[in-house]
């Protein structure tokens, strides 16, 4: 039974969760290791002179990183003298820890000299067949979340000029990915525009203004879920431009809307008729994707998720 105090622990330093849920219940007899304890929910549980004995005593066997390993060392100490941690319990883990190395032929690898993988060894990467998988994941996998305004597919001769607007807080990445995308589409016939947060104009332009220059808008969504990433939110203040940029053209030309990475943007464009969820900005998504936009390949991916958020106004 949990106390009031223990309901509240992190996982890495919960008995409960350590010892009775994963040896006992689910019988696992492997190594334990705990999240990086830098974090703020294992410092923030309590002082850390007392945290790093108390989760070792709860089950944990391994700390990912350290604040400062001597003095993490310390505290250890000090928790065997005041009765926190059994040396047992310190046996018990370096048990394990040494098992876990003796499984995976450590010792004769590091004697060997091939703790790391040679250079030569990396060839098994990118093979033919990987490349096909990556090629055919990409083309299953793309989804056509909607339509509504039946701009699709894309062409040139309709729409000729086109305004790129790539939504994402990481340059280089965006750097990578329009080197990517800008010769697939002018090689179709398309002429390119990358918005430019200081060179537009729009919402203060009249919309004659506007369709004198685009034919048609692309969204390219650049925002990954990633470690320290709290918010995958579309701000358009933030990272994405002056705010100059917001798709309140919808309804004046084809304008559409594809992430290559969070597949739940609808919540923040719910305006747009063209949505396309791509998962991953990959070389092989990008080629694929821009394969369906012109109609050259079928969208034939289902969404696992709702990706309208359960917005109605999301479906229009």
């Amino acid at each position: 039974q949990k106390s009031d105090e223990d309901a509240f622990l992190p996982g890495t330093l919960s008995p409960v969760i350590m010892q009775e849920l994963l040896r006992e219940e689910l019988g696992f007899n492997g190594v334990i290791t705990s999240d990086a304890t830098p974090m703020v929910g294992f410092c923030a549980a309590m002082e850390r002179r007392l945290a790093v004995p108390t989760a070792i005593a709860a089950g944990c066997d391994i700390f990912l990183f350290n604040k400062d390993l001597e003095e993490d060392i310390r505290f250890m100490k000090e928790g065997i003298e005041n009765g926190i941690l059994k040396l047992e319990r310190i046996d018990e883990a370096v048990t394990r820890i040494l098992a876990m190395k003796a499984a995976l032929k450590l010792p004769e690898k590091q004697a060997e000299t091939f703790l790391v993988p040679a250079k030569e060894e990396l060839v098994v990467l990118q093979t033919d067949q990987h490349i096909r998988w990556a090629k055919e994941a990409a083309d299953n996998g793309i989804t056509l979340v909607k339509d509504t305004a039946g701009n699709l597919p894309l062409r040139p001769d309709a729409t000729p000029r086109l305004l790129l607007q790539l939504l994402g807080p990481y340059e280089e990445s965006n750097r990578q990915i329009f080197s990517k995308v800008l010769p697939l589409l002018e090689n179709e016939g398309f002429r390119v525009t990358l918005y430019q947060p200081e060179d537009f104009t729009t919402g203060f332009e009249s919309v004659s203004q506007f369709r004198s220059k685009y034919d048609a808008v692309l969204y390219l969504a650049n925002v990954e879920n990633r470690s320290n990433a709290t918010t995958t939110r579309i701000n358009w203040y933030t990272f994405f431009g002056l705010g100059n940029n917001i798709p309140w053209f919808v309804d004046e030309v084809p304008t559409i809307f594809a992430s290559l990475g969070n597949p739940y943007h609808l919540i923040d464009v719910p305006m747009v008729k063209t949505y396309i969820n791509a998962y991953d900005n990959h070389e092989a998504v990008i080629e694929a994707l821009v394969a369906k936009l012109i109609g050259k390949s079928d969208f034939k991916g289902e969404s696992p998720i709702d990706p309208y958020c359960g917005l109605m106004d999301a479906c229009r």
